[in-house]
């Protein structure tokens, strides 16, 4: 069943991966921070839009791998 708003799939993906939202947001600040947004992407050529999307990919992986390390680091310690 194919959903029938964007609403239905954003809750789909907040069940599925509760860190999706979080890399979301690391999008978002990735493309905010080089003055784009989702919307300025649609405008962009195609080349364009897949270079500026697999940096910001990669930005919010990095960001990511960072708190998960922060926190295995903390529970490390804590557990030690």
């Amino acid at each position: 069943m194919e959903p029938t708003n964007p609403l239905d799939l954003d809750e789909e993906v907040k069940l599925e991966d509760p860190l999706a939202e979080l890399e979301r947001m690391f999008i978002q600040r990735y493309l905010a921070e080089r003055g784009h947004n989702w919307c300025d992407l649609a405008k962009l050529p195609a080349d364009e839009i897949k270079q500026i999307m697999t940096e910001a990919c990669k930005y919010a992986t990095a960001r990511l791998a960072e708190i998960e390390a922060k926190s295995e680091f903390r529970q490390h310690i804590r557990y030690k």
